[in-house]
């Protein structure tokens, strides 16, 4: 029987980019909150729009939330009440 390789099929989850690491087609960093995956080998390629022919954004960082308070809920009948 004969034995084909197909290479990586899914993404690694590698945590933090880092400078130091070379990274290859289909392994996902995060950098200044943003998650990103790598189209190319690269290393020192830092993860951004003007990269994107190395790197596609995958997830882009949300905006930070205020003062950290939670909202109240309550429930009349069928009704939802959200306080903040």
């Amino acid at each position: 029987m004969s034995t084909i390789s197909v290479g990586k099929v899914r993404t690694i989850w590698l945590g933090t980019w880092s400078s130091a690491t070379t990274y290859t087609p289909l392994d996902a960093v995060t950098y200044l909150g943003s998650s990103y995956v790598a189209l190319l080998a690269s290393t020192n390629v830092i993860p951004s729009a003007s990269t994107s022919a190395t790197w596609q954004l995958a997830a882009e960082k949300g905006v930070d939330g205020t003062n950290g308070t939670s909202p109240t809920y309550s429930l009349v009948g069928t009704v939802l009440t959200i306080t903040t």
